[in-house]
């Protein structure tokens, strides 16, 4: 009996280690966002945005983020501050994208003034004068994905 009940003591030993042992790490709840261009592209690349473009996403209730600077390099939109699933959320998200990011920028985007540049004979000048734009809702923890759209036309005049 007693070595039954040694075996029993380790055995339990051995399985309460080996779980400790096969904890994963604490979950990351930053949002993963990926964001492609329309069909009616007129930007340089045409269907992408270009490394180092900035946008301005938003999430709305529950979350509530406030305006976030996101930058594109390599097909991935990055933040210094990053949006965050909260923890426990059940309820779906209304997301927004706006391009180009401007600092003075706020969540219900009041008094927001976007300015076409008259001059745009330079790229930088030309591309910050490419009002996008892109709404979608996702549920917590899923990729959200925004198919963003120009808000302006492009009209060229040959005379």
């Amino acid at each position: 009996m007693k070595k039954i009940l040694s075996l029993s003591v380790c055995i339990l030993a051995v399985v309460s280690c080996s779980q400790q042992e096969m904890q994963l790490p604490a979950k990351d709840n930053a949002v993963d966002f990926q964001a492609t261009i329309g069909t009616y592209s007129v930007r340089a690349t045409d269907t992408s945005f270009e490394n180092g473009d900035q946008v301005a996403i938003i999430a709305m209730s529950p979350i509530n983020s406030g305006v976030r600077k996101y930058v594109y390099s390599n097909g991935s939109l990055t933040s210094d501050n990053p949006i965050s699933w909260a923890d426990g959320q059940s309820q779906s998200t209304d997301f927004r994208l706006y391009y180009p990011y401007k600092a003075d920028m706020t969540q219900d985007m009041s008094g927001y003034e976007f300015t076409v540049n008259a001059d745009q004979t330079t790229h930088q000048r030309y591309t910050a004068s490419d009002l996008m734009m892109a709404g979608t809702t996702a549920a917590p923890n899923n990729v959200v994905r925004f198919n963003v759209s120009h808000a302006l036309s492009k009209v060229q005049i040959n005379i």
